[in-house]
């Protein structure tokens, strides 16, 4: 008998995710409404996302069953939430708090100067002119060509800048 077939790290997840996704599907099917025939507008989005719940469900339940170890978790972590992966998300999310209050100027050059040190690498002073390019080229294109107004934050609008 040849051995069980291991599993990717973050599968059990995954088919989770896509079991809410296809839930979510079969409730804005049921939106649409008219199933009392084949050419009514809900009947194939409801077929097609009940056949992809179900689907999920027997899935799921099977990878269920499989004994989990510790060596998966560490797998997953490895492979699916490596450091450098959540340090980006926490910078994006930091990026979006941000903006509103330091507005899209300040809190998009402080952004690209911390994914830049992080990400690329290269030096303090390149960093530094390569985010002021940017900015540069951001205020150009938006401000001065398309003349959109860039958010600029509530602290400037209480004058702390």
């Amino acid at each position: 008998m040849p051995p069980e077939p291991r599993h990717r790290p973050g599968e059990r997840v995954f088919l989770a995710v896509l079991l809410a996704a296809a839930g979510f599907a079969i409730f804005e099917a049921r939106r649409l409404g008219g199933f009392a025939n084949l050419s009514g507008p809900g009947f194939f989005p409801m077929l097609a996302s009940t056949v992809m719940a179900l689907s999920l469900v027997v899935l799921l339940a099977q990878r269920l069953r499989a004994p989990a170890s510790l060596a998966d978790l560490r797998r997953f972590v490895d492979q699916i939430l490596p450091l450098r992966l959540l340090v980006v998300v926490a910078l994006i999310g930091l990026y979006v708090w941000a903006m509103p209050v330091l507005g899209f100027m300040v809190a998009t050059g402080l952004f690209l100067l911390a994914m830049l040190l992080y990400l690329w690498r290269r030096g303090v002073w390149l960093s530094l002119a390569v985010t002021a390019g940017s900015l540069v080229v951001i205020h150009v294109i938006f401000r001065i060509v398309f003349r959109v107004i860039l958010p600029s934050g509530t602290l400037w609008q209480q004058g702390f800048f």
